[in-house]
């Protein structure tokens, strides 16, 4: 037998909220990376949180600041947008998790990818 469960717009938006919040965030034990609501990346460290933009470092030019940043729905990949150009790049966790704990102390961390580009995080005091 089935249930007709009547919800009202603001428990659906509730809802829709919370599987936003549930995709943008990826655990990279024991860190806990989420996006936040302007793009950034907050980093929560067993409580201890730092939040960084995110640069795509260029030779030659300013750095670019990274937009429309969000995890891919099984948490192995990241989208960015810069300049009207969207790119997604697999994410390495381990890669990731020894780049936070060697840099955790900093205010610029650099995270080189696959292909070689730098991506700069900027930790906003």
């Amino acid at each position: 037998m089935k249930k007709i469960i009547k919800l009202t717009e603001s428990d659906l938006i509730k809802i829709v909220k919370k599987v936003i919040k549930e995709t943008n965030t990826i655990e990279v034990s024991p860190y806990k990376l989420t996006i936040t609501k302007n793009g950034n990346i907050e980093v929560n460290n067993n409580g201890s949180i730092k939040t960084y933009e995110l640069y795509k470092v260029i030779d030659y030019s300013p750095d670019i600041k990274l937009t429309a940043i969000e995890f891919s729905n099984d948490g192995k990949f990241l989208t960015v947008s810069a300049m009207g150009f969207k790119k997604t790049k697999e994410i390495d966790k381990d890669k990731i998790k020894t780049l936070i704990k060697q840099n955790w102390t900093k205010t610029e961390i650099n995270y080189p990818t696959k292909d070689g580009t730098i991506v700069l995080f900027k930790q906003i005091l």
